[in-house]
């Protein structure tokens, strides 16, 4: 079984094949794939009270991507929301929401005059932990293609 490690030790030392670093890459990003629905589902299903709504959730979901990539000898994927896809002056509520920055105040519903504690909703851990395991099999199975593939090509 080969680890990614000796695959990009492999690809290193045969010198830059891109067909086959092209393949590891596609295969990243199938690893990944699952993640996105789940963390926008875990947005969108947090709780919302009261008639009117901002569409704050929305906005949010629509900034979760996946990505995958090789640097030299790191290769790395995962999932991400991208604040920086957030309308201006709303780039930190996606923090907020997840409970990674805290408290969150804002006016009630644009009311200057009165303020509004919001409580977070931890949604990014509990949306993904199922997938980490399912993930590095993923991993280590493209590792396993593509080390086939160079050595068909070497041998």
């Amino acid at each position: 079984m080969a680890t990614l490690k000796s695959t990009i030790t492999a690809l290193q030392v045969a010198g830059s094949n891109t067909a086959i670093t092209r393949q590891l890459l596609d295969e990243l990003r199938k690893s990944q794939r699952p993640f996105a629905p789940r963390v926008r589902a875990a947005i969108l299903n947090t709780p919302a009270y009261g008639r009117k709504h901002t569409g704050l959730r929305v906005r949010i979901a629509k900034c979760v991507q996946t990505w995958a990539e090789i640097k030299g000898a790191t290769v790395s994927a995962g999932v991400e929301v991208d604040a920086s896809r957030m309308p201006s002056g709303q780039k930190a509520l996606p923090l907020y929401l997840n409970g990674t920055k805290a408290p969150w105040r804002h006016p009630f519903f644009g009311d200057r005059t009165r303020w509004y504690s919001q409580a977070s909703h931890p949604y990014f851990a509990r949306a993904v932990a199922l997938y980490g395991p399912a993930s590095e099999n993923a991993v280590r199975r493209a590792a396993d293609q593509i080390t086939a593939t160079f050595d068909r090509l070497a041998g």
